[in-house]
């Protein structure tokens, strides 16, 4: 099931006469007329709120041409919209909202900002969406200038009436000890975790499968899925790398790696790599990334094989969606790379070594060293090299690469500048640009 949509109020640009000029949706409501008066400009009525309307109308007035582009007109408290859904995934009321400037965390359990209540004006609420609920922040604007940590176990949805400018980074990855908001985390270690017992992250396919023991053979756990899918864990008892899923709607983080083999799978050893987060940021002005902005999605490595058995999947990647009404530009980072499987263990008391987590460059994350003859965990999935095979190691297999994530745009062409990524920008794995914003 689809989630539901997200509309705040717009009003009509209606442009007449030299001095007007086509750089941007208005914010007011017509009220009256065309020429600001009680009656009609040129015999032009107001446009009424009558239900969808096509993309563009043109009225004309005295030769000179006006246009109105996707005309939001909120009638008795009932939003009325042509053209895309603009922003994907939520529905949330909100007339009046206050700008955010430079928070420091966000917590989609707690729905706190800095460790606070949201400040007056400022609307955190959790909507509810298939299959996992979404935090939603709806501002007026918001600067993220000292840099963001986004913890908890929902994927966050920002929703700004005005402009956005990130120069600091914004973490929502995958660490050692947890998913990014909105990923999954390894059940296996966790099994209670989360909103809904710990699978918040990829649909169940996305999952790496983990390995499994036949006869002397121990195979590494699969690596998670997700822009890809996971590569399988190494020797002939593998587990399956989980399946691919894209796509901005449900807004999802990274997979789980599957685990490694054995009965003593501790936190420290053996459990796949947790998914990085989901963060998705809309905005009726525009989106800037400046130089020094980082959004971090990045899936976690598989830790390293316990004593005698295999290693775990890595953790895949998360999803940055950006989407903006008055141009996206991009100068920083946005990341979504996908962690590496952890190596094998040889027994012996000699365990193998934990894999890389996704990192903010196009280089893949590397797998962990096996333990004495074990197999090597696989690279993770970065820029456009795919998640990396492990090594076999004879009888104890290293665990297989996780998969990138998604880096999603969608914007306005035709006015406002719409999508610049500048020279030197680092978008990994590569961005999938959705149907333009009309």
């Amino acid at each position: 099931m689809r989630p539901k949509k997200l509309h705040l109020a717009l009003g009509v640009c209606v442009l007449v006469g030299v001095a007007c000029s086509l750089d941007r949706l208005g914010t007011g409501l017509p009220t009256g007329s065309l020429d600001g008066g009680g009656g009609t400009a040129d015999g032009v009525a107001p446009i009424p709120d009558t239900g969808p309307r096509p993309d563009v109308v043109v009225v004309t007035d005295a030769g000179q041409d006006a246009v109105v582009e996707d005309v939001v007109v909120p009638d008795a408290g009932m939003d009325v919209t042509t053209g895309d859904p603009f922003p994907y995934n939520v529905v949330v009321d909100a007339s009046t909202v206050g700008d955010l400037g430079d928070p420091t965390t966000l917590d989609t359990d707690g729905l706190t900002i800095n460790g606070a209540a949201p400040p007056a004006g400022v609307v955190f609420t959790r909507v509810a969406a298939s299959p996992f609920p979404y935090a939603v922040l709806v501002v007026g604007g918001m600067t993220v200038s000292t840099g963001l940590t986004i913890t908890g176990t929902h994927a966050l949805v920002v929703v700004a009436r005005s402009d956005v400018t990130i120069s600091a980074p914004i973490q929502a990855a995958a660490t050692a000890t947890g998913p990014g908001p909105g990923g999954g985390w390894n059940t296996v270690v966790f099994p209670t975790v989360g909103p809904d017992g710990g699978t918040n992250g990829g649909p169940t396919n996305g999952r790496g499968n983990p390995g499994a023991t036949s006869g002397g053979n121990r195979g590494g756990g699969g690596g998670a899925g997700h822009g890809t899918a996971g590569s399988k864990g190494g020797n002939t008892t593998f587990g399956a790398g989980g399946l691919a899923y894209t796509g901005p709607a449900p807004l999802l983080g990274g997979s789980h790696g599957g685990a490694g083999t054995g009965p003593n799978l501790t936190i420290g050893c053996g459990h796949g790599g947790s998914g990085g987060g989901a963060v998705q940021i809309s905005s009726y002005g525009k989106i800037t990334i400046t130089s020094g902005g980082v959004i971090d999605v990045g899936g976690a490595a598989g830790q390293g094989g316990c004593d005698n058995n295999s290693g775990p999947g890595g953790g895949s990647g998360g999803t940055i969606l950006l989407e903006a009404q008055q141009g996206l530009f991009v100068q920083g980072v946005l990341a979504a790379n996908g962690g590496g499987g952890g190596g094998g263990g040889q027994g012996g008391g000699i365990y193998g070594t934990i894999g890389e987590n996704g990192g903010q460059t196009t280089t893949p994350a590397l797998g962990g060293a096996p333990g004495g003859s074990a197999g090597a965990g696989g690279n993770g999935g970065a820029g456009a090299t795919g998640p990396g095979l492990p090594g076999d190691g004879g009888t104890r297999g290293g665990g297989g690469g996780g998969a990138y994530g998604q880096v999603l745009f969608r914007y306005r062409a035709v006015l406002d500048g719409g999508l610049v990524i500048a020279p030197g920008a680092i978008v990994t794995p590569g961005a999938t640009i959705l149907p333009n914003v009309k």
